[in-house]
């Protein structure tokens, strides 16, 4: 990237030598035919129109969100016919005649960013079922027999049926493929496999809680609202930034449609396919809403990236992610600057200050010996990454490690790559009115971790994103029964009594227990920033078959920080053989062990190195930082002389003050009785009905109702909730309520009786 900033007294010819070393750098990226332009804040868009001329630039977007910004596309500089450097040159040429405007702040010239979709290669895995060999090295004989038939031979709906029977599930499904969803609902109907090894979300569905009311875009390929189960698609929450000259119609490449289109509506099918509409499957959240933000349809920018996060951060609540950066071993990349800045924007700006959810998936890597150390996307505090797990708990075949994995869901995917055991995958929505039963990866459990926070912000909608992020961290679980033994797993107990791993997170993410503890969650206090550790500045070479290891010592800035949320390390390394042999580990002082970044063999660079890059770490959470921290730095390059040096290393410690939250829990949320789940409907109802007329006074009455049914968990109703009906009877007789209004109301609270 081409960037530079005014400072007021450089020398122009500083400047010049700076941009020209930048590009040098740069002709081994793709540099594009767009740019970025600051302008100073109290600059109007007529000066942004006079540069936009004068340098023969289509002014395409002001990117308002993120300050006077503007979005440039060159006519002449940089099109597919010119080489690397002539595009390095011209680019370079035109950020320095900007640059001489007095009212211009900033200009960056775009890159085409590595990223892809996070999505298994359905190709390569049935490649892989056809020419590989049987896996023996830890399958088992009765894994193997469980699972040597095909997928059509086991859908067996008459097992999942008379399961749901015996759970006093008050939902009827027609969804013909609902059978199949084992990781919504698992009874062991997939010949006996795992059961309980699933989301456990027929409990929170049993309570109400469906997404009604909250808004979840999908950040990818675009989405095709024609598909029969998408019918919950909503405009407002969508966009095509991947054609900025569109000011209307669907997020989708206009055109027939293939399956390279068709990851964006996998995703939201995941999300909010319908229910009961005798289709498919259905989607976690099926009553949300559903946006479409579409831009990887094509050369994906910094600045395409950060308006896509931004895109009506009032209205949509929740940004499902499934992308990042290449996982083809290669690559270690940060979000660039604009990115950056949307992500901070939007967790302080978003959804009127309690801050957009973005989740991300933790990349498909594993089988290219990638570790999502590298991956700058889940190493930022401000998203949720999501690692997935198959139907016997354990991490698949593809999945990376690393320890800012916050949770995982599960998906599927055989554990070894060239194992001929088929795995159950998932069912979900694809372009062109299709059914797709052939999803996997970490992006399909991206939606699902996304669809579990918009119901449990449906629970409590006051919750901020660190809210989410504790209750995550407290809804996830040890991968049941079988092969997800915590040993292989590699789980570690922290100091705050947390199971963490490095291949999960958190673990499972128990979907009913995020929606519960949401209910009645206190809220965290506000976060605390502290850097007290004092940092490395030098030159610190690795010493030849061990550790470089650099203490830290913290006391939580006096005291004040008692609970961490999030550990993040700061490193620029050169001087190595190779980049892929470095390792780096924290170990806090509750003992507790993370591995930032863990070796990658296929990543031979020995010119960039680690330059400022930022690691993250929640394997501490609920510690308390005071004491001393151990960083260490391996280079197993065996580069004799040649080993990497550390020039830069600093610790930041969030988190906050240690308020009392309620204790930690490994149980998994238990199921209503038929009496509480009648009680639970008819008080949810009551609430909806009180939503409608917007009376202020009865939806307060109605919250009451629905609580205390809840919380007394038997049904009965006793005299605080007869007193609340009562209440709420006088409330609706009084002046305000129309009569039409007045008889439906009474009709729903004696419903509640």
């Amino acid at each position: 990237m081409i960037a530079y900033k005014r400072s007021k007294g450089l020398p122009w010819l500083l400047a010049c030598i700076l941009s020209c070393a930048i590009c040098v750098y740069n002709c081994q990226e793709q540099l594009t035919d767009h740019f970025a332009l600051e302008l100073l804040d109290n600059s109007d868009i007529s000066v942004a129109k006079e540069i936009a001329k004068k340098h023969n630039f289509d002014l395409l977007h002001h990117a308002q969100q993120l300050g006077n910004v503007y979005h440039l596309q060159h006519r002449s500089a940089c099109k597919s016919n010119h080489t690397a450097n002539q595009c390095a040159t011209d680019g370079a040429a035109l950020i320095r005649s900007m640059l001489s405007h007095p009212r211009v702040l900033r200009s960056i010239h775009q890159v085409a960013e590595d990223v892809e979709k996070r999505h298994l290669d359905i190709k390569e895995f049935l490649r892989n079922l056809a020419d590989g060999v049987d896996d023996k090295s830890d399958d088992s004989s009765e894994e193997s027999r469980a699972i040597d038939k095909r997928r059509e031979e086991i859908e067996d709906a008459k097992i999942y049926k008379k399961a749901l029977s015996r759970r006093h599930l008050d939902l009827i499904v027609n969804d013909p493929h609902f059978n199949l969803q084992w990781y919504l609902h698992n009874t062991g109907q997939l010949q006996g496999i795992n059961p309980g090894l699933d989301l456990n979300l027929l409990p929170a569905w049993n309570r109400g809680f469906t997404g009604s009311g909250i808004v979840v875009s999908v950040v990818d390929d675009g989405l095709d609202p024609s598909n029969p189960d998408l019918k919950n698609y909503d405009p407002l929450a969508s966009a095509d930034f991947n054609n900025l000259t569109r000011k209307e119609g669907i997020p989708i490449r206009s055109g027939p449609l293939t399956m390279e289109q068709t990851h964006g509506t996998a995703c939201a099918g995941e999300i909010g396919a319908l229910a009961n509409n005798s289709f498919c499957g259905i989607g976690v959240a099926f009553n949300a809403k559903l946006g479409g933000i579409r831009i990887l349809d094509g050369v994906v920018t910094d600045l395409l990236e950060a308006y896509a996060i931004l895109h009506n951060n009032q209205y949509i609540s929740v940004y499902s992610c499934s992308w990042g950066p290449r996982d083809n071993g290669l690559v270690m990349d940060m979000p660039k600057f604009y990115t950056s800045k949307a992500l901070q924007l939007g967790v302080s700006k978003g959804r009127g200050g309690k801050g957009s959810l973005f989740v991300m998936a933790s990349g498909n890597g594993g089988k290219n010996a990638d570790n999502c150390g590298a991956d700058g996307f889940v190493n930022n505090p401000h998203t949720i990454a999501v690692g997935a797990l198959n139907i016997f708990g354990r991490t698949p075949y593809y999945g990376e490690s690393c320890s800012a994995i916050h949770v995982s869901a599960p998906v599927g995917g055989p554990h070894t790559p060239n194992s001929k055991l088929p795995d159950y995958l998932v069912t979900t929505t694809m372009v062109n009115g299709g059914c797709f039963k052939e999803m996997s990866g970490t992006s399909a459990a991206t939606p699902l971790v996304s669809s579990c926070v918009a119901l449990a912000l449906q629970a409590n909608p006051e919750l901020s994103w660190r809210d989410v992020q504790h209750l995550l961290s407290r809804s996830a679980r040890l991968p049941s029964s079988g092969k997800g033994d915590p040993k292989i797993q590699s789980w570690q107990v922290n100091g705050a009594g947390h199971y963490v791993s490095h291949h999960a997170g958190f673990g499972l993410l128990d979907c009913a227990k995020l929606v519960f503890t949401a209910q009645t969650w206190p809220g965290v206090t506000d976060q605390i920033d502290c850097r007290d550790a004092k940092p490395y500045r030098g030159k610190f070479r690795v010493p030849s078959r061990k550790p470089l290891t650099l203490p830290f010592d913290s006391r939580g800035c006096n005291g004040t920080l008692k609970r961490l949320e999030h550990v993040l390390v700061t490193l620029t390394m050169q001087g190595m053989a190779m980049r892929g042999a470095v390792e780096i580990w924290l170990k806090s002082p509750a003992g507790t062990e993370s591995r930032l970044l863990g070796m990658r063999p296929k990543d031979k660079d020995n010119r960039v190195g680690i330059k400022n890059q930022t690691f993250l770490t929640l394997l501490n959470w609920d510690e308390n930082p005071a004491g001393r921290w151990l960083l260490q730095i391996w280079d197993r390059g065996g580069g004799g002389r040649r080993r990497g040096v550390v020039t830069e290393a600093s610790v930041q410690f969030l988190g906050s003050s240690g308020a009392r939250l309620p204790p930690v829990s490994h149980r998994r949320a238990r199921w209503l009785t038929p009496d509480e789940t009648t009680a639970a409907f008819r008080s949810q109802r009551l609430a909806s009905a009180a939503q409608e007329v917007l009376h202020p006074e009865l939806a307060t009455l109605s919250r009451r109702l629905h609580n205390a049914l809840v919380a007394n968990g038997n049904g009965s109703g006793g005299g605080d909730l007869t007193a609340i009906v009562n209440e709420a009877r006088r409330v609706v007789s009084k002046k305000g309520v129309t009569d039409e209004d007045l008889k439906y109301l009474l009709r729903q609270i004696d419903s509640a009786l």
